[in-house]
C-alpha cells in the first residue's frame, strides 16, 4: 500500500492518511534530510547563499511538511491509534531539529555568509537575506548553539522533555473535555435554553445510551447554558465543571497540575543554562516587548483605562441582577446569563435572534468580498479532499491573476476529537525552487 506522507503533494488526500503511515514516512524524511546536511556539510561558505542555504531549506522541505500535516492531524482528529504513533516519532523529530539549531558548524556557517554579504540596500534582496540570517543565529543561539558540549547536551535533553510534556498537557485538556459531561432529567430545568441546543442536548444523551439530555464542556455546548439557562444551579454546575478541568479539583486521570510544575522547572532551567534570569526574558530575547517590565507596564496602563468603564458596567449588571432577576450576588457563572437577560431588556434581542443573520455561508460570503474590495483578492472553493467533512479549502487570487496566489483550509466547528481554542498553522510555505514558486497554504482552526 502506497504511503501518502511519502511523497506528499500541494493538496494531501487527507482520508489516505492513516495512523501505521506515520512512523515509516518520518523515519525516511528523517533519514533522507540527514543525508542532505552530511552533503553540506563539506562545501565551503565562499560557495554562498544559493550553494548552501537553498539545499539546507529543501533538505528539510520535506521533513517539515510531513510532520506538520502529522501535527496538524494529531490537534484535529485524534485517536488512539495516531496518538501512539505520533507520541513515538516526537521524540525523534524532536531530537533532529535540537540538533539541527544546535550545530555549531551551521551557525559558523551563517555568522560567515552574512559576514561575505554586501551590506544591503532597499530593494535588494540582501536586506532578505541577512534578516533571514540574523534570525537564524539568533535560534541557534536560544538553542544553545554556543554552548559547551555537555551544557548543549543538557538543554537537549531537557528541550525532549518539554515536547514530551507539553503533548501530555494537550492530550490531558482534550481527554479531559471529552470526559467531562453533566446529563439532566428533569426538563423544567432546560428553561431558557434554545431549541437547537436542547435538541443536540438530547441527541448527544441518546448517543451515549441516556436519557435525558447532556451537556459537555465543548463550547457549542457550554457556552448556551451559561448565557440563557434560567437554572442558576445548572449554570454553576456547568462552570464549575469547565473551570476545573485537567485540574486537581477534577477527574484525578488528567490532572495537569504535577505537568505544570514540571513544564516551569524546565522552562527555568533551560532559561539559565542559556544565561537568562528566567524564562520570561529568554521568551522575549526575539519578541518586541525587550523586558517583563515593559509587559507589565503595558498591561497594567491597558488595566488603568479599560478599568472605570469596566466597574460601571459590572455596576449596572449587578443592579439588574438584583431588581429583575433576584440575584443579589453576581458570581461568575451568573455573567454571562445576567449580560443576556440585560441586552434583551434594553435592545429588545439576544446572541441567539443575531445568530440568524449570521450563517456560515453568509458570513463567509461577506468576509471573502470585504478582503476582495480592501485588497483585490478572490477567494474560490474548492472540491479536495480534506480530513473531516465539515472543513472547506479555498484558492486566493489576485485580480486579473488565473494563478493561486495561497490556499486557505476551514476547520470551523468543534467536535470531540478536536484540540479547544482557535489557531492558525502552517501546512506550506511559500518558497522558490528550480520547480518555480510553491504558494503558501494555511490551516485557519476554531470550535464554533
Amino acid at each position: 500500500m502506497t504511503n501518502p506522507l511519502l511523497n506528499l503533494t500541494l493538496h494531501p488526500d487527507y482520508p489516505l492518511i492513516k495512523a501505521e503511515h506515520i512512523e515509516p514516512a518520518i523515519l525516511a524524511h528523517l533519514e533522507h534530510a540527514k543525508k542532505q546536511l552530511e552533503a553540506l556539510s563539506g562545501k565551503p561558505v565562499s560557495l554562498g547563499w544559493e550553494a548552501i542555504i537553498t539545499p539546507l531549506d529543501e533538505a528539510l522541505d520535506a521533513l517539515s511538511r510531513c510532520w506538520a500535516v502529522v501535527g496538524h492531524l494529531n490537534a484535529v482528529m485524534d485517536h488512539a491509534a495516531w496518538r501512539k504513533a505520533f507520541n513515538k516519532m516526537l521524540p525523534l523529530v524532536t531530537d533532529f531539529y535540537t540538533a539541527l539549531e544546535q550545530s555549531q558548524a551551521l551557525l559558523h556557517c551563517c555568522q560567515q555568509l552574512q559576514q561575505q554579504m554586501p551590506q544591503p540596500v532597499l530593494p535588494d534582496l540582501n536586506l532578505q537575506r541577512h534578516r533571514s540570517l540574523e534570525l537564524a543565529i539568533q535560534d541557534f543561539r536560544l538553542a544553545g548553539a554556543e554552548l559547551p558540549a555537555d551544557r548543549r547536551q543538557t538543554l537537549a535533553e531537557m528541550i525532549k522533555l518539554l515536547s514530551e510534556k507539553g503533548q501530555q498537557f494537550s492530550e490531558h485538556v482534550l481527554d479531559a473535555m471529552n470526559a467531562g459531561c453533566y446529563y439532566l432529567e428533569e426538563s423544567s430545568r432546560l428553561a431558557g435554553l434554545p431549541e437547537d441546543v436542547i435538541e443536540a442536548a438530547k441527541q448527544s444523551a441518546q448517543e451515549e445510551g441516556h436519557q435525558g439530555w447532556r451537556f459537555t464542556p465543548h463550547m457549542p455546548s457550554y457556552l448556551p447554558v451559561m448565557q440563557y439557562a434560567h437554572d442558576r444551579r445548572l449554570r454553576e454546575q456547568m462552570y464549575r465543571m469547565v473551570s476545573t478541568l485537567a485540574s486537581d479539583q477534577g477527574d484525578a486521570r488528567f490532572d495537569n497540575g504535577p505537568l505544570m510544575q514540571e513544564i516551569l522547572t524546565l522552562r527555568q532551567e533551560s532559561a539559565r543554562l542559556l544565561g537568562f534570569a528566567d524564562f520570561v526574558a529568554m521568551s522575549l530575547k526575539p519578541k518586541m516587548a525587550q523586558s517583563s517590565e515593559a509587559v507589565k507596564a503595558f498591561l497594567y496602563d491597558l488595566l488603568e483605562r479599560v478599568k472605570p468603564q469596566a466597574q460601571r458596567e459590572f455596576a449596572a449588571l449587578t443592579e439588574f441582577a438584583a431588581k429583575q432577576l433576584g440575584i443579589d450576588k453576581v458570581e461568575a457563572w451568573d455573567i454571562p446569563y445576567v449580560t443576556q437577560q440585560l441586552k434583551q431588556r434594553r435592545f429588545s434581542f439576544s446572541d441567539q435572534d443575531v445568530k440568524a443573520y449570521f450563517q456560515l455561508d453568509r458570513v463567509l460570503e461577506g468576509l471573502f468580498q470585504l478582503i476582495q474590495d480592501l485588497f483585490g483578492y478572490r477567494f474560490e472553493a474548492l472540491d479536495l479532499p480534506v480530513w473531516h467533512q465539515d472543513v472547506r479549502c479555498y484558492a486566493i487570487y489576485a485580480k486579473g491573476d488565473d494563478r493561486a496566489r495561497s490556499y486557505v483550509y476551514l476547520d470551523l466547528y468543534s467536535r470531540p476529537a478536536k484540540r479547544n481554542g482557535a489557531w492558525m498553522d502552517i501546512a506550506v510555505n511559500r518558497r522558490a525552487s528550480k520547480q518555480g514558486i510553491s504558494p503558501p497554504i494555511a490551516w485557519l482552526t476554531c470550535n464554533f
